[in-house]
């Protein structure tokens, strides 16, 4: 079976963020290491998850498709539903996330698109902020800049990888893609 490397990358920052800023392990257990790096004009740190993963591309997919789980394995997750449906690769999503007190909770509206690579068999999963496609919701902060990508990468057989990082502020919306090679 060809297991699949993922990577999820929510970085919604300034276009210059770039690879030459090192990553700094911050935290490890149960085969997940997360690392963090500076954002230059943020005050919050990016940050990425990496684990190896024991399931097939199609199983991947299928999980990160499933968006009515998300609540199930997303920290703080506490709802996710599809709003409309184009087709099983193009649908539109509202998410809602608990924040300790004395925050308020955070919603996002996400416009999802799923595509493979008809070469390589990537498999990329990404999602862009649509705020105005739900009304706010009183009492809780609606994300107006979001851009999320999940790239899942056929492996070897017997092997996988996720790749995930995370990065939240106020500035323009850009992405990367983060895999190692181990």
């Amino acid at each position: 079976m060809i297991r699949p490397a993922v990577s999820l990358i929510l970085a919604i920052a300034p276009l210059f963020i770039g690879p030459d800023i090192p990553w700094n392990k911050s935290k490890s257990g149960s085969g997940v290491v997360v690392f963090t790096r500076a954002v230059p004009g943020s005050p919050i740190k990016e940050i990425k998850a990496d684990l190896e993963l024991a399931c097939s591309l199609n199983t991947a997919v299928a999980c990160l498709s499933d968006i009515s789980l998300y609540p199930q394995w997303i920290y703080q997750m506490t709802e996710a539903r599809i709003i409309s449906k184009v087709s099983p690769t193009d649908f539109t999503v509202y998410q809602k996330i608990s924040t300790p007190w004395p925050l308020d909770d955070r919603d996002v509206c996400g416009h999802y698109t799923i595509k493979q690579n008809p070469v390589s068999k990537d498999i990329v999963m990404e999602t862009r902020a649509v705020p105005n496609v739900l009304p706010e919701v009183k009492g809780i902060v609606r994300v107006r800049k979001n851009h999320t990508v999940w790239v899942l990468r056929p492996l070897a057989k017997n092997r996988s990888e996720e790749h995930t990082s995370e990065l939240q502020s106020h500035s323009f919306i850009s992405y990367a893609v983060f895999c190692l090679k181990k």
